[in-house]
């Protein structure tokens, strides 16, 4: 009995610590997309695409199959974000980091599928916190990145002075 206590304890903390930050980045994308209607079509698309698939990847049933979702979300935005920016250097470096650290992910889920009781749900929490923290990141580049590529208002346009 103690240990059911232990475990909803256990999940109940992973929800409540990450749970913020997946729904601070779903705002985060809202509200760039309300703040930003001229957005082009492909890349109002890219951002809705990417939210949906975060939004999926937290409905699977298990802690393992929600961080793997998560991690073929954050590689799909990788691979969005060096297709919006090819010849960025900067970024291109940014997104070999998040696949790298997708994969570091990955290996410790093999880990953790090895482990039992506490140890398991200690480092099953860390693991998912991770995988969050990486998910917030790649979209928040995601986002700067749309933002950036976008003219501002009146840019490109040829008006007479004066």
């Amino acid at each position: 009995m103690a240990g059911r206590t232990e475990l909803a304890g256990s999940a109940w903390r992973t929800v409540t610590e990450q749970w913020p930050r997946v729904v601070q980045t779903w705002r985060l994308v809202d509200d760039f997309l309300r703040q930003h209607p001229e957005l082009p079509a492909a890349a109002r698309r890219t951002l809705e695409a990417g939210r949906a698939r975060l939004a999926a990847a937290q409905q699977q049933r298990s802690p393992e199959a929600r961080v793997r979702a998560t991690l073929a979300t954050v590689r799909r935005l990788a691979d969005e974000c060096v297709a919006q920016a090819p010849h960025d250097a900067a970024l291109a470096e940014q997104v070999a980091a998040w696949r790298r650290g997708a994969d570091r992910i990955d290996q410790a889920l093999t880990l953790v599928a090895a482990r039992r009781g506490l140890a398991r749900r200690r480092m099953l929490a860390r693991v998912v916190e991770r995988t969050d923290a990486l998910a917030g990141e790649a979209f928040d580049q995601l986002v700067a990145d749309t933002g950036r590529q976008q003219p501002s208002p009146g840019a490109g346009t040829d008006v007479p002075s004066g």
